[in-house]
């Protein structure tokens, strides 16, 4: 009798959790996007100063910019984000277990410690670069940071429906990137956490962004431990490609 309780209150949780995962946490990216295009939107007087200003730009129209690329980038993240959720189908397993649930939000919602970041000072989150290098590491990092966003969002369209946030038994996908990478949406985060750090390069930047990769590779170790479980066809899957970065790494013969 007991383990049925325990059965029916895990059931319960999952219910809940996925309304939760489907409503609330899509409001909460859409409203996260809203905060960082507003913010925008009151520095853009300051955004058209720096491109009037570019042949005598100083040290803290760099910083400014810098700033504005990596909110713009968190804008389309979060907004990215909002409407997967929105879109997501019913599981054939829901999640079970603390870590399920808490180390997937975790990890999703970390990007919120860097729209904190810039509010941190400058006198404690130091440079780690020659600020008159500042522009030219906006530039790589921006692109670095977009092209991640667009891998995980082609990653995304070939989950479709089958995308979530908690860790979840859906149906397995093998098609598209994930003939290259068992984890390609991840793979695109984890550019995407490089480029911002070397579009902002600063220390707690780089802090954020080192335990913002290893929530990942947590998190896909615990969906890859879920999906084994249950299915022979992932296991099989798991010996023929790649975990994450879609290289494999041979043994070379001696």
């Amino acid at each position: 009798m007991t383990g049925d309780k325990k059965s029916k209150r895990r059931e319960i949780i999952g219910a809940i959790s996925l309304l939760i995962e489907k409503y609330l946490f899509s409001l909460s990216a859409f409203f996260l996007a809203f905060s960082n295009i507003r913010h925008i939107i009151l520095n853009w007087t300051r955004i058209t100063d720096f491109f009037r200003s570019l042949p005598s730009l100083g040290i803290n129209q760099a910083t400014f910019i810098s700033q504005m690329v990596v909110t713009f980038i968190l804008a389309l993240v979060n907004a990215f984000v909002g409407f997967l959720l929105l879109l997501k189908k019913k599981p054939l397993q829901n999640p079970k277990g603390f870590l399920e649930i808490f180390i997937p939000l975790v990890s999703t919602y970390f990007w919120i410690a860097y729209n904190v970041i810039r509010y941190i000072p400058n006198e404690v989150n130091l440079y780690l670069v020659p600020l008159n290098t500042l522009l030219v590491f906006a530039f790589i990092g921006s692109i670095i940071a977009l092209v991640g966003c667009v891998i995980s969002a082609l990653a995304v369209f070939h989950l479709r429906r089958s995308f979530s946030v908690l860790i979840q038994v859906r149906d397995i996908v093998k098609h598209g990137l994930y003939r290259y990478s068992r984890h390609p949406i991840y793979f695109g985060y984890i550019i995407s956490a490089v480029g911002l750090t070397l579009t902002s390069p600063q220390l707690f930047f780089l802090i954020f962004s080192l335990i913002h990769i290893g929530l990942f590779v947590f998190r896909a170790y615990l969906e890859e431990k879920k999906l084994a479980a249950f299915s022979q066809e992932y296991q099989d899957y798991m010996h023929n490609t790649p975990f994450i970065i879609p290289v494999r790494l041979r043994k070379i013969d001696s």
